[in-house]
């Protein structure tokens, strides 16, 4: 489960910039949210176009000269996020080069990223002559490239694994009532770790990361806490009175709980995501949540024996 942040948030960031006449063979919407003109190829030679983009992108640097591909990375193993391609020298029958109704020129880029349809974006250039956009370098801002991003970004960012003392270590898996309770997510690769993904273009290149700064947890019997950075985990054999972790006291056993048996426990990881770009610029893009799937936890009553 993902809660993103809100549109407010990232449209604020995101200045709109302007959309043109519809191409010959493209279908073209302007999005009302940042005010970008969004293209879908219609036909190359005959044939349509589309669907899902297969495997992640090129790993290599993005374009540092006209006319090359532009391309993005993510850190952390992740699938990159997306390929922008110049069209300007083409051929096939689509309109890859317009003049403007300033004068000025536009060429029109392929956008792919993964997870989501190829689509194709228009971009300003500082060319006079339609002859030179396929040398003239894009000019491009944050706004145009990190609305893909953001979301590539998102996707990637992993579901937590959540960890319970002593239920982890228990013969039975309880927890047990007055006795603290420990949460933490687990040690695999990427669960506690910064994901950023880049994207670039001939000119410019920005860059979004997403870092773990909070765990929440549901503890499943109406109560919930909050955990500044990353929890500790709970070394075994440890005194649970003494450590110093992200803990929780049950007062009723999970008999209380409406199944009758666990406590429906589920754990969250609170990303804090940033942007900046090669040009100097940078933002804020709030925050994002990740949550486990739920973990049923069984909390037992200690039975004190006496005897003699």
């Amino acid at each position: 489960m993902r809660v993103g942040v809100g549109a407010a948030t990232l449209a604020a960031t995101l200045a709109p910039f302007s959309a043109f006449a519809q191409p010959t063979d493209l279908s073209c919407t302007v999005d009302p949210w940042t005010g970008a003109e969004s293209c879908t190829l219609i036909r190359v030679g005959g044939s349509s176009v589309g669907g899902s983009l297969a495997g992640a992108a090129s790993t290599t640097a993005g374009a540092s000269s006209p006319g090359e591909t532009g391309t993005g990375s993510t850190s952390g193993g992740a699938p990159d996020p997306c390929t922008y391609r110049s069209l300007a020298s083409d051929a096939g029958g689509v309109l890859s080069v317009r003049t403007e109704p300033d004068g000025t020129i536009s060429v029109l880029y392929s956008i792919q990223c993964p997870f989501v349809p190829a689509r194709f974006e228009w971009f300003g250039t500082a060319a006079t002559d339609p002859a030179q956009a396929p040398t003239a370098l894009p000019i491009v801002t944050p706004a145009m490239l990190l609305p893909d991003l953001f979301a590539s970004v998102e996707r990637v960012l992993p579901r937590p694994l959540p960890r319970i003392a002593p239920a982890d270590t228990d013969p039975d898996g309880y927890a047990f009532v007055q006795n603290p309770v420990f949460f933490w997510v687990d040690r695999a690769d990427g669960q506690w770790a910064t994901v950023s993904g880049t994207a670039s273009l001939p000119g410019l290149s920005v860059t979004v990361t997403a870092a773990p700064e909070e765990l929440l947890v549901s503890t499943g019997d109406g109560g919930s806490l909050s955990c500044p950075g990353a929890p500790p985990a709970f070394p075994a054999g440890a005194d649970p009175m003494s450590f110093s972790g992200c803990g929780y006291t049950y007062t009723d056993s999970s008999a209380m709980a409406p199944n009758g048996a666990t406590f429906p426990v589920t754990v969250s990881i609170v990303w804090h995501v940033t942007w900046n770009a090669s040009n100097g610029e940078s933002g804020d893009l709030g925050t994002l949540t990740t949550t486990s799937d739920t973990r049923e936890l069984p909390v037992a009553e200690i039975q004190a024996i006496v005897t003699g």
